[in-house]
């Protein structure tokens, strides 16, 4: 059972969330791993609760799109699919207010990329976008 800590490797901290039980890293930032921590311990306490066994949850994937953050399931059974879906679209959206980068608060950002970043994270973005353009330019 996980103890609250995150290696980032889905299939070692739950390995009942997978199948084939192949490492399956997160396509995210640090910053994000404690909110999919806390999400799948919530999911699995859903599951819990309505007795519905663990085999019957699969994570197909996730990742970052559009700034935010993306979990991708299997089939999840009716009987706890409203609250499975909940936790997830709360996950996503909490993601959005929190820095993929180093788990400070942070927010939406769409300067050429659209990412979720501090303020330290999103000066250094944009100091670095302004570096390559600076060097773009005297090419």
């Amino acid at each position: 059972m996980n103890n609250g800590s995150y290696s980032g490797v889905l299939s070692e901290d739950w390995p009942h969330l997978f199948l084939n039980g192949e490492p399956y890293p997160l396509e995210v930032g640090k910053g994000w791993h404690k909110l999919c921590a806390e999400t799948f311990q919530k999911i699995l306490a859903v599951y819990r609760k309505k007795r519905v066994p663990l085999n019957r949850f699969s994570v197909l994937q996730v990742k970052e799109k559009w700034g935010g953050l993306r979990i991708y399931t299997g089939q999840i059974p009716e009987r706890v699919f409203k609250e499975v879906n909940k936790i997830i679209d709360e996950a996503e959206n909490k993601s959005q207010t929190i820095c993929e980068i180093c788990g400070e608060p942070g927010r939406l950002i769409q300067d050429g990329w659209w990412m979720t970043l501090c303020e330290k994270h999103t000066e250094e973005y944009r100091s670095h976008l302004s570096s390559e353009s600076r060097q773009a330019t005297s090419l």
